[in-house]
């Protein structure tokens, strides 16, 4: 009687410890993979940045437009380099997405830019690229949804906040923001 009496504490204990340290790592896989996940979606956005720029040069537009859209093409670059969370992101993408709207809608006012080839393939390859982006976008909000699902619930939430774990922001852009062509809006800046 007197070794369970002792055993049977350290067992206890030895239970809980694992237990206690299987959830901390299932909870950091999880959080790994929104990091690795939102790092897709950076990919996908500078892919974006460098077809924009092409796409603004090949319209005939006013050079005060011309500017303004690239002053915003930049922003959007700078932003993709400074660690900043999928709420800003968002903020910046709206800009970017009305602005190309903008250069389109100029587009297609636009005999030359309406016969270039390179404008074409540009257009081309933007359509791709923000699928790759709507994809990785869904992919990052699924894995981030997981993970704060997991955080919240008991007694996950416990361990969580005892190691530090808190909620990660989606990565929601405003269906304004989604890019159609033919649709000329008004430019922030």
């Amino acid at each position: 009687m007197g070794v369970l009496a002792v055993l049977g504490p350290v067992v206890a204990i030895v239970v809980v410890a694992g237990l206690v340290f299987a959830v901390r790592n299932a909870l950091e896989r999880q959080r790994n993979s929104v990091t690795d996940t939102w790092s897709q979606v950076g990919v996908a956005l500078r892919r974006r940045y460098g077809i924009v720029p092409g796409l603004v040069r090949a319209v005939d537009g006013c050079d005060e437009d011309r500017t303004r859209l690239l002053d915003v093409v930049e922003a959007a670059r700078a932003s993709a380099d400074a660690p900043s969370g999928p709420g800003v992101q968002a903020e910046i993408e709206e800009r970017l997405t009305l602005a190309l709207r903008h250069v389109i809608a100029v587009a297609e006012e636009s005999p030359q830019a309406r016969s270039d080839r390179r404008f074409a393939e540009l257009q081309t390859e933007l359509i791709a690229t923000e699928n790759r982006i709507a994809y990785s976008r869904q992919t990052f909000n699924s894995a981030a949804q997981a993970y704060n699902r997991s955080i919240a619930s008991t007694p996950k939430n416990l361990l969580a906040q005892a190691f530090g774990f808190t909620r990660v922001e989606l990565f929601e852009v405003p269906d304004r923001a989604t890019p159609r062509a033919g649709q000329p809006e008004e430019l922030h800046s």
